[in-house]
């Protein structure tokens, strides 16, 4: 969680450096996004430059490229990317240090093709150039694999960085007075499933320049017909455009933000060049586009030399598919020129410019080598290689290494599985084992797992919708044939046929009138391995009131309904977990009729007004939090102010609302839970008139301020998700009054009203693990915020981790000595993987932690008054068993 804190911490940073008020330069990769097939490769190229286009010269070999996440792929240290061999998504990143300060740049890589999501989240457009100050519109979209468009409960638009503009609910945009680029992001909610997307928003000039021009042979002036030809803005504003040659050689690259650009441009056999005359990046010559430019160029390209050959096996001359080939100019290390072989081990590397090189070839399970038969490249030998002839017959005969192979297939169909993830661990012992390495299988199910030493191995292989197994056919690690392995050999024939996951379907219905239910939200928990931490498996019914659930992995399930106006329900006919029935699933099979009948739940409405002029206050946030009970839910205001909170079951609740630019309240309009007025509901009732009147913020005495922010769990992310609603404290040292305050949607939060002292500040949010700042669980490890009168401290931020996706929950209560409750009292569930759920205690110091998988816990409860943490004994969950009274004194 620091680790992710920290990179939270450094991103207003990079925007900053994008943004131009701290660098005068900047590295431009090119291409800045692709998409590539699996076990395909392109060479990336990078390049700094300042603000003006001048070259600032730097060895090649001071460049690091770094691909995220790293499976996505390999790459080269002179930029050359080859994808794996599963589809993906990620970035390209390129990172150089000159005296002293780090300049970074990214291109977006995509894999193959992405399988459809359940649902799939976007915002239209994906990227936008707004004039300084002009106003535009964005929208969000949910659809289905159909096509079918889903409704979006509530969407939150974001603008990052701040400065670069503002945006309000209905996604309008007003751009900001300075040239910079960020992102505009939209979170949004579908059946209680979050969602976000963005769309990369540059705010300049309209891209209103062209580059036109043609591309010929400089040896007899020949069209070149689909030559590449991109386009690269060099400074704090990135914008690149690409594309292909006509048959008669012409191109034309249009809305060009005005600016200083490189061109580069590449065709099959001939040597790339960049604009003008330059074959290496370093040397290109910038070109400056104003608004409405429209430039005409001709690029002569000269037919470049190439070297080929074929890589083959040296034990038995079989061809190697996919092996990586680079030729190195002597002269000049820093260039590389690559390719891979094809089905028939045959690989050509064209567009050479004359001189000496030296040839390497490598493949997974296979040693590298030097041409010809050298392991050190002092030892290569050299090529000589003159325009635009073509050497040939630098072949290589590649010794095996020591590694194992097979192939995964579907058990079922026979069919290869691609992208299936296989592992070898080594058996050092009957209790220690090691990951040794892992790979994954082509498009035709195979892999080469390649290993440094021989020994005896178990060997595992999963995918996405099946099974996962070790050899041969075992569950159980415990089970597995162990595998022999000798050294400088290929163990052959370790395959898998992996079953698929099972299915799950039903029918939702209005138990009063029989009616389909459309777009409830299905949830099925697996009842797996204590401790997992296992997400739930969701799904929406259809216009018919029908779900199917995929990709499950065979066992019992815990399965639960939740639709508007509609209460909770479990499988079968029961309102908790511990009247439920189980559901069975197994491999390869479809577990039908699991139906649901719903009622009606009860409903509390009323209106929310600012207390400064009495006017509506729309898209406020109102909760409610049943008593005793892992049951929460949340609305938004419409335009006039007024909400509905709908579907909730009987029980008694406590209520509040919380708004941009204004104090949050409890209902009755009160500061401190232990005042607010508790609601009793009962289903299908109404109540109504639960109105609030909020006060607007005020700047007195000290002020603390900062985000919260969910913890990044995606690596390819560029903002964390802002947690709306999220609680902050801050506590005196010492006597004093804790204040507190809710987050609004940007995350962002201000404890105002402070008296100068030092403060624990606390944050937490349902769903999330609380704590200390700065990322500590206790007080005692905290780090104390100093307040002053006046003046604004911060930014005092957070990232909370996500908790477990779990279905159990423990309830008790948490009293000092002579039985008084003690509310504000953190309360985390550990495991003994770590922390997997947390609570805070209310004023009659009740807790409950929710969203927990089955397993054993300890419960912990933390608060500034308390010298120690103090722990129960073992708490186990699961089995439909929820835990209750476990009561710390």
């Amino acid at each position: 969680m620091k680790q992710l804190k920290q990179a939270f911490m450094i991103l207003p940073l990079l925007f900053v450096l994008m943004a131009g008020t701290v660098l005068a330069n900047g590295v431009a990769i090119m291409p800045d996004s692709v998409l590539i097939e699996p076990e395909h490769g392109i060479h990336f190229k990078a390049q700094i430059f300042t603000d003006s286009g001048q070259i600032i010269r730097v060895p090649m070999e001071q460049y690091r490229w770094k691909v995220v996440p790293e499976d996505l792929g390999e790459i080269s240290d002179d930029g050359f990317f080859i994808a794996g061999k599963k589809p993906g998504r990620g970035v390209v990143i390129v990172a150089l240090t000159v005296n002293g300060q780090t300049f970074l740049d990214e291109a977006r890589v995509w894999v193959g093709k992405m399988p459809k999501p359940d649902i799939d989240f976007i915002i239209k457009p994906s990227r936008r150039v707004v004039p300084p100050g002009d106003t535009v519109r964005y929208r969000a979209f949910a659809v289905a694999p159909n096509g079918r468009e889903i409704k979006i409960d509530h969407v939150r638009w974001l603008v990052y960085p701040e400065g670069i503009g503002k945006i309000n609910e209905k996604g309008i945009l007003i751009a900001g007075s300075k040239i910079a680029m960020g992102k505009v992001f939209a979170i949004a909610e579908i059946a209680g499933r979050k969602f976000k997307a963005d769309s990369r928003l540059i705010v300049a000039p309209k891209p209103t320049a062209k580059i036109a021009g043609t591309v010929v042979s400089d040896e007899d002036g020949s069209a070149i017909a689909k030559a590449r030809v991109r386009a690269r803005r060099l400074g704090p504003i990135k914008w690149y455009q690409e594309v292909r040659t006509d048959e008669n050689g012409r191109f034309l690259l249009k809305k060009l933000i005005p600016g200083v650009y490189v061109l580069h441009t590449e065709a099959y056999g001939f040597v790339p060049e960049w604009y003008d005359d330059a074959r290496q990046y370093v040397n290109a010559s910038p070109m400056t586009l104003g608004e409405n430019d429209s430039t005409f160029i001709e690029v002569s390209l000269s037919e470049g030399a190439a070297v080929s050959g074929v890589v083959t096996a040296d034990l038995d001359d079989t061809p190697i598919v996919r092996a990586h080939v680079y030729v190195q100019l002597v002269v000049n290390p820093s260039i590389k020129v690559h390719a891979l072989t094809d089905e028939t081990g045959a690989y050509t590397i064209s567009g050479l410019v004359s001189g000496t090189y030296i040839a390497h070839a490598n493949k997974p399970g296979f040693h590298g080598e030097y041409f010809d038969e050298q392991q050190r490249a002092q030892d290569a030998q050299f090529i000589e290689v003159n325009e635009p002839e073509t050497v040939t017959g630098i072949d290589f005969g590649l010794a095996m290494a020591t590694a194992i192979t097979g192939t995964v297939t579907d058990a079922k169909t026979g069919l290869p599985i691609a992208g299936a993830r296989v592992f070898a661990k080594n058996v050092l012992s009957p209790t220690a084992v090691t990951v040794i390495n892992t790979t994954r299988t082509n498009r035709e199910g195979q892999y080469v797992l390649q290993l440094r030493r021989s020994g005896n191995y178990v060997v595992h292989a999963n995918a996405y919708g099946y099974s996962g197994e070790y050899f041969d056919d075992a569950f159980r690690m415990e089970d597995a044939t162990i595998v022999q392995v000798d050294s400088g050999a290929h163990t052959t024939g370790i395959d898998f046929d992996l079953a698929e996951h099972g299915k799950m379907t039903g029918l939702v219905t209005d138990q009063e009138s029989g009616t389909p239910i459309a777009n409830a939200l299905v949830e099925a928990f697996w009842e797996g391995p204590r401790n997992g931490r296992h997400k739930a498996y969701r799904a929406k019914t259809d216009s018919n009131g029908v779900f199917l659930l995929e990709n499950l992995r065979a066992g019992k399930y815990l399965v639960r309904v939740k639709a508007r106006t509609y209460l909770p329900e479990y499988f079968q006919e029961a309102t908790r977990p511990a009247d439920a029935t189980f559901v069975t699933v197994m491999d390869s099979s479809l577990t039908g009729d699991v139906d649901f009948t719903l009622e009606k739940g009860a409903v509390i409405s009323g209106l929310v007004l600012s207390k400064k002029d009495s006017m509506p206050l729309p898209y406020a946030k109102i909760v409610a939090k049943k008593l005793h009970s892992r049951f929460i839910t949340h609305t938004f205001s419409k335009a006039n102010g007024t909400f509905a909170l709908t579907g909730l079951p009987s029980g008694k609740y406590v209520v509040w609302a919380n708004a941009r630019g204004h104090r949050p309240l409890f209902f009755d309009n009160v500061r401190n839970r232990r005042n607010a007025t508790v609601l009793d509901v009962v289903a299908p009732n109404v109540v109504d008139s639960i109105d609030f009147v909020l006060p607007v913020k005020r700047h007195k005495d000290g002020v603390i301020a900062g985000h919260v922010v969910a913890d990044l769990t995606d690596s390819t992310d560029t903002m964390p998700e802002p947690i709306d609603g999220a609680w902050v404290l801050a506590i005196p040292v010492g006597r004093g009054t804790t204040e507190w305050t809710m987050t609004e949607e940007d995350g962002s939060y201000e404890l105002s009203e402070l008296k100068p002292g030092k403060y624990f500040v606390v944050a937490w949010a349902y769903g999330y693990i609380g704590e200390f700042y700065d990322n500590v669980r206790h007080w005692r490890k905290a780090t104390l915020v100093t307040v002053q009168s006046n003046r604004v401290t911060g930014p005092i931020d957070f990232s909370l981790a996500q908790q477990v996706d779990g279905i159990y929950s423990i309830a008790g209560s948490i009293v000092a000595p002579g039985n008084a409750p003690m509310s504000d009292v953190m309360v985390y569930a550990v495991s003994d993987s770590g922390v997997a759920g947390f609570g805070f205690s209310d004023a009659d110091g009740s807790y409950i932690i929710s969203g927990l998988n089955a397993g054993d816990y300890k419960v912990e409860a933390v608060a500034s008054e308390l010298e120690e943490s103090y722990y129960s004994g073992t708490v186990p969950v699961g089995d439909l068993q929820d835990a209750t009274d476990i009561n710390i004194e």
